[in-house]
């Protein structure tokens, strides 16, 4: 299982490039190969919005603490921001 998840990682990381070289060399006359372009391109997409959207929600409840800070109507500055995060 950790091999295959890492070689997903791997290939994550350079699914860019292969789409790419799969734009530029493709034959855009054949279904198939534009299909699995299209597929692999809003697939890729997908995961890097829903990373974006985990990795906010993660955010959000490790910093919950701080969120009261931007109702509170007495911080002008940011030295004042620094000071109440200190006194937590």
């Amino acid at each position: 299982m950790k091999i295959i998840n890492s070689i997903i990682q791997k290939m994550f990381k350079v699914m860019p490039l292969i789409l790419l070289i799969m734009m530029a060399v493709m034959d855009r006359n054949n279904p198939f190969f534009v299909s699995l372009f299209l597929i692999l391109l809003f697939g890729y997409t997908a995961i890097l919005i829903a990373r974006i959207l985990e990795a906010k929600k993660k955010w959000y409840q490790e910093n919950q603490d701080l969120a009261e800070l931007g109702i509170d109507k007495s911080i002008d500055t940011m030295g004042d921001i620094t000071k109440k995060i200190d006194k937590r």
